[in-house]
């Protein structure tokens, strides 16, 4: 599959990657079993390569770049596909996982050897986003779709492609959005991650109680488990995992200030620093060092009040316009056609009347969201294959009294 057509709902057909893995003859307890796996796919994978001082490499038109490029444990490699990869993961650093899990309890000794399992099938390191002459279009056809981003991709996004292009190494600095509720940062961050082709992850600080959603939970909690980041990088969540995935950090001024035995947004400062962010471990996997540097940071909040300085310095902060009705109408005739391509239902018709557009403008963009679905639903319940703006309505429950003895 071409990076150009991985999409949100692309999934990596692993049979071409590694050869299928065939439960042992004998029996044996499922964690030993799992470790021999991993064991096995390390194998595979040969030697740890060597990084060789380079200078910058010569591009093919074709193939590009196919040089070593980097210098130590900052190791970055072409491959001949074309794909710059980098070595997220170590051999030593899985091997060092899987023994630590190796000694848990049953349950979350399988839980933890299978995340690993899911690493391993994949290999150590991982593709950067194709960036090709294409970008261009793409980024225009987003402005076009997302006008009130501009600054945004002029700021943050398009610089880092540019350098890519040009055959270079570059980081998308994290960016803050700033904006009331119905701008359209959420969608905004699922169209960047359609775009490049990454996978992409949501964390809502509105809910958060600790960092644990994050950067994982230690294995010394019974529900200890890898976080949103490890298993992005490690297998992708639903689209094949890539170094420079997308997470979007929602409703971040709600977690400024709350009182917690563990501050959730604590963790940020690690991952959004270059220089930590590259030997970053999850919670649970100790002895795994995991390089995030190149994660597209996107963190969202309505106000900057109370947000610490610390945090705001790491950020590239963007004040996030109003829509205006004709951005809302197209914003949400995206949405639309992303929900109907969430449902699967390829015979559906994804654009939606003009009638239905108007009927929605006063719905916010979380509702509208919602409702979409529930459009869905109530036209392939009639038998019709389009939605008619009467879907899209609310029902309204009224209240009813409850029945019991009067005291």
């Amino acid at each position: 599959m071409s990076p150009d057509n991985m999409g949100l709902l692309g999934a990596p057909n692993q049979s071409l990657l590694f050869p299928p893995i065939c439960p042992p003859v004998d029996p044996a307890p499922p964690g030993a079993s799992m470790e021999a796996d991993i064991a096995d796919l390390l194998r595979s994978l040969g030697p740890a390569q060597t990084a060789k001082p380079a200078s910058a490499p010569e591009v093919d038109q074709h193939t590009g770049p196919s040089k070593l490029v980097g210098r130590g444990s900052d190791a970055q490699h072409y491959r001949s596909d074309g794909l710059l990869r980098v070595e997220v993961f170590t051999k030593a650093g899985v091997e060092a996982a899987a023994a630590a899990a190796s000694v848990l309890e049953k349950d979350l000794k399988e839980r933890q050897l299978h995340e690993l399992h899911l690493l391993a099938e994949h290999g150590t390191s991982r593709p950067l986003s194709w960036v090709r002459a294409i970008y261009k279009k793409k980024l225009e056809l987003l402005l076009r779709r997302q006008p009130n981003f501009r600054e945004v991709v002029e700021g943050a996004v398009r610089p880092a492609m540019v350098i890519r292009a040009a055959g270079g190494i570059a980081r998308q600095p994290p960016i803050l959005l700033v904006g009331p509720p119905g701008t359209g940062k959420t969608h905004f961050a699922r169209a960047l991650a359609a775009m490049l082709g990454v996978p992409m992850g949501v964390v809502d600080m509105s809910t958060a109680s600790t960092c644990a959603d994050l950067t994982g939970l230690s294995t010394k909690w019974g529900n200890g488990a890898p976080g949103l980041l490890f298993r992005l990088l490690a297998h992708g969540i639903g689209s094949p995992p890539h170094a420079d995935p997308v997470i979007l950090v929602d409703e971040l001024d709600k977690a400024i200030g709350m009182r917690q035995q563990m501050d959730p947004v604590g963790s940020l400062y690690t991952v959004l620093e270059s220089g930590t962010a590259a030997t970053f471990q999850d919670e649970s996997l100790p002895g795994l060092k995991i390089d995030a540097r190149y994660v597209r940071w996107i963190l969202c909040c309505n106000s900057v009040d109370g947000i610490p300085e610390a945090l705001l310095s790491r950020c590239l902060t963007f004040q996030v316009p109003e829509l205006s009705v004709e951005e809302r109408r197209n914003i949400y005739r995206q949405m639309f056609m992303q929900a109907v391509s969430d449902c699967r239902l390829y015979t559906f018709d994804a654009n939606m009347p003009a009638a239905a557009v108007e009927a929605c403008l006063e719905i916010g963009t979380r509702e509208f969201k919602n409702r979409c679905q529930v459009a869905i639903g109530r036209a392939v319940a009639d038998g019709r294959v389009e939605v008619l703006p009467e879907d899209f309505r609310s029902i309204k429950v009224e209240p009813q009294t409850r029945m019991g003895f009067i005291r």
